[in-house]
């Protein structure tokens, strides 16, 4: 028997193919298929819209969480930075008070200090604020601020801290003073003059002159520092409402309240 060769063997597979596919174009209803696909299609459809849908809410839920905890966090934030204003204000106030009540009473001492007198204690430093609580300036490219905050922290501790220097070498200068022997204090209203001994003299003039660098010191930065802490705050409040509006309202820094 003669074997066939390669080319016989595909025309005959392709022969088996034919009767096959002809039986089953013969058997099989093929509007049912159509019609059953279409169903299929039409489910997948469907769900495909359902889960579209269902998928688009969560994550706008999930948007709306996240502003809501960024307003928040942007609140929290104003909030240390209204402490920080609140205690260089505070300070300046201090000063301003003591100045014009020496001014009222017709009194002009040569040392600046004598002016302005100790306080007891010193105001809490603020929390430093987070990096959550100004991230959006970042996204609003609103960076100049970001570094005006730092400087609004440190301006406000180191402030803090010289009013507290200030006030117990101020508070050690007079127990100095008390325990001299020699020594005679003439009060005028609040302010007090001193008649120190020749041979103490040097040693004052040492004291006066530490105090009189501290305050002096304060006295000539203060005011331009509350100007630029009033403009970073009120800028970043502009930016956090129009950022976050209306889940955080408009506001305005008012310096005079805060000095009350």
């Amino acid at each position: 028997m003669h074997s066939i060769g390669p080319v016989a063997e595909i025309i005959k597979d392709f022969y088996i193919f034919y009767e096959w596919l002809h039986k089953m174009v013969t058997i099989i209803d093929f509007s049912t298929i159509i019609s059953t696909t279409i169903g299929g299609f039409a489910t997948i459809i469907a769900a495909f819209l359902t889960f579209w849908w269902g998928n688009q809410a969560e994550r706008e839920r999930q948007e709306e969480a996240e502003k809501r905890t960024a307003a928040a966090n942007a609140m929290s934030g104003y909030f240390k930075l209204a402490q920080c204003i609140d205690i260089i204000c505070n300070i300046n106030l201090h000063i301003e008070e003591s100045i014009n009540s020496a001014i009222e009473g017709g009194i002009k001492p040569a040392e600046p200090f004598a002016l302005v007198g100790p306080v007891s204690g010193i105001f809490t430093d603020p929390e430093r604020i987070k990096s959550d609580e100004f991230r959006f300036l970042i996204n609003k490219d609103k960076y100049h601020l970001v570094e005006k905050i730092g400087i609004i922290e440190r301006r406000s501790a180191n402030y803090n801290h010289l009013l507290d220097v200030y006030s117990k070498m101020n508070t050690s200068l007079q127990e100095w003073l008390d325990g001299l022997p020699g020594h005679e204090r003439m009060m005028d209203g609040p302010i007090g003059s001193d008649k120190i001994p020749t041979a103490y003299q040097a040693q004052f003039d040492v004291r006066a002159a530490q105090l009189n660098r501290v305050i002096v010191g304060i006295i000539e930065n203060i005011d331009d520092d509350i100007k630029m802490s009033e403009s970073v705050i009120q800028e970043f409040l502009d930016t956090a409402h129009e950022e976050f509006s209306p889940l955080f309202p408009k506001l305005k820094i008012e310096i005079n309240a805060k000095r009350s």
